[in-house]
């Protein structure tokens, strides 16, 4: 792991664009779309997150409690260069956790990936950065991303 500034750090990630709410919401189903166009049938909930990043997008899931898992602070990453999504072992047991973390993954590949695989051929591949005070902009894009994407505002509507 390579040890990074902060201002290398603050470098790396202004390379990714803010993006609304409703850019999120449509990128979530936009996924949600092609996914059922390529399952044959419409989503139900429970969002089918493994199912989509397995079969759909041909990610492998680790279930992990090693190296940077071993930290309960870390819940799960992506490795693109690999289509490894890893998932904390502590969140197995929970589904609703569980899920969340892998639809969050699947929102840094839908957006993140182009712009995180540009950087990485800049040596930006190893950053790691953990902000204990503010979630960096891509996170809380995840975090979006995976709420749009486990709850649609369309199906939600009462």
């Amino acid at each position: 792991m390579t040890t990074v500034t902060a201002d290398t750090t603050a470098s790396f990630f202004a390379r990714f664009p803010e993006l609304s709410d409703e850019a999120i919401e449509s990128a979530a189903q936009r996924l949600s779309a092609e996914f059922e166009a390529f399952d044959g049938r419409p989503i139900s909930a429970p969002v089918p997150v493994e199912s989509i990043a397995e079969h759909f997008l041909c990610y492998e899931i680790e279930i992990s409690d090693e190296g940077l898992f071993a930290d309960p602070d870390y819940l799960g990453g992506i490795v693109f260069s690999e289509n490894l999504i890893q998932v904390n072992a502590l969140v197995e047991a929970n589904e609703g956790r569980y899920n969340f973390t892998i639809a969050h993954e699947l929102g840094h590949h839908v957006l993140h990936r182009e712009i995180y695989l540009a950087a990485s051929s800049e040596n930006a591949s190893n950053i790691l950065c953990r902000d204990t005070f503010e979630k960096p902009l891509i996170e809380v894009q995840a975090d979006r991303f995976a709420a749009a994407l486990l709850m649609p505002v369309d199906k939600m509507a009462v």
